[in-house]
């Protein structure tokens, strides 16, 4: 009997709120729901890149079909980030965006193999992907909000490193359609959604 191999899937998180979602938030919430329900057929293998905080990395030790990579913060990074984005405003975004969260991302990216990568995250954090790691996977970037568009100093870039724009809604992605860098063929809308028998009146 062959087996076959699961596919591997890793998220890139923010680098405000850990996943899983035991600090909230909605992008959190989400990712976490896709790894709770991943966990009753355990189709794909996932990779999760996320903030680190101590309740998250005790909330992951139950998960048996992912995998979490915690990224720690340090006042090093904060000052770094200030000043990236100080240049960036006198030089008039002239000078390229990085973060230390995603140069400590990037060496994990390239030593191992995904078949996706999704960045549940914003556009900073897209387009900080080095060639050699886009050539390896397909790249999601899941939309959250309507923010991106042809005004975007680096949205070619960011639609550049980008195989396929997830939209939260019809709204979103009609928005990113009327780019003039994307086609609607690299654009698909995956809503969100909520139980409702869980909320309460």
């Amino acid at each position: 009997m062959m087996n076959h191999r699961k596919t591997r899937i890793a998220f890139i998180g923010t680098n405000d709120h850990p996943i899983p979602a035991v600090k909230g938030g909605a992008i959190q919430t989400l990712v976490t729901a896709l790894l709770d329900e991943n966990e009753k057929e355990q189709l794909f293998d996932f990779d999760v890149y996320t903030r680190y905080f101590p309740e998250a990395k005790t909330a992951s030790a139950k998960y048996q079909s992912s995998n979490f990579i915690f990224i720690k913060s340090s006042l090093y990074a904060k000052c770094h980030l200030f000043f990236v984005r100080a240049l960036r405003r006198i030089t008039h975004n002239r000078v390229k965006y990085s973060s230390i969260y995603m140069r400590k991302i990037i060496p994990y990216l390239r030593k191992n193999e995904y078949d996706f990568l999704i960045f549940e995250t914003t556009d900073k954090e897209v387009v900080q992907l080095p060639e050699d790691i886009k050539k390896k996977s397909k790249v999601l970037f899941h939309v959250h909000a309507d923010y991106l568009n042809d005004q975007v100093d680096r949205f070619k870039q960011v639609v550049d490193n980008t195989d396929c724009f997830l939209g939260v809604s019809d709204f979103i992605s009609k928005k990113l359609c009327s780019s003039r860098y994307i086609s609607e063929n690299k654009v698909c809308t995956f809503q969100n959604a909520i139980d409702v028998q869980t909320v309460s009146d």
